[in-house]
């Protein structure tokens, strides 16, 4: 058998790092959902009650999911739509963006605090809980890790 040449060993290196680089970055931002969705109870930020806020997390490819007139039904627990996520993150391409959302409108109020009087009256003195800032600020060392998993192991 002859030996590649030397173009056709560049060609292997390059489809190989593009393949490990798209691994990375798709563990990456499967990590940093998960993050996001890891509840106090299990030791991370979301707060939980019926589980509409986690759940209410989507993702696309395509446009950025909005909010839900609907809101929870305080009799029914609401379980995380991981499954969803991780098809439109498997299914994005390397250079391409994925958009994610929460559709429950209270969403912003439990990341961020909200201080005074809603539009239907009520009257709110909430810290935030940076579920969503707390995940981001940690992309830089999952990226890490999981470009550690690939260097060392060949895949994640």
């Amino acid at each position: 058998m002859a030996a590649k040449s030397f173009a056709a060993q560049v060609e292997d290196m390059v489809t190989r790092s593009k393949a490990k680089l798209e691994a990375v970055w798709k563990q990456s931002t499967q990590d940093v959902v998960d993050l996001i969705q890891t509840t106090a109870n299990e030791g991370g930020r979301m707060p939980i009650d019926t589980g509409y806020l986690r759940a209410s997390l989507q993702a696309s490819l395509d446009d950025f999911p909005m909010v839900a007139r609907e809101g929870p039904s305080l009799d029914q627990r609401y379980e995380k739509n991981a499954e969803e996520i991780s098809l439109v993150i498997a299914s994005a391409d390397l250079g391409g963006k994925v958009m994610f959302g929460f559709v429950a409108a209270y969403a912003m109020r439990m990341e961020y605090g909200f201080e005074g009087t809603d539009e239907l009256g009520r009257q709110y003195h909430q810290s935030g809980f940076g579920f969503v800032r707390g995940a981001v600020d940690e992309w830089q060392s999952i990226v890490t890790k999981n470009a550690l998993k690939v260097k060392g192991l060949g895949a994640l």
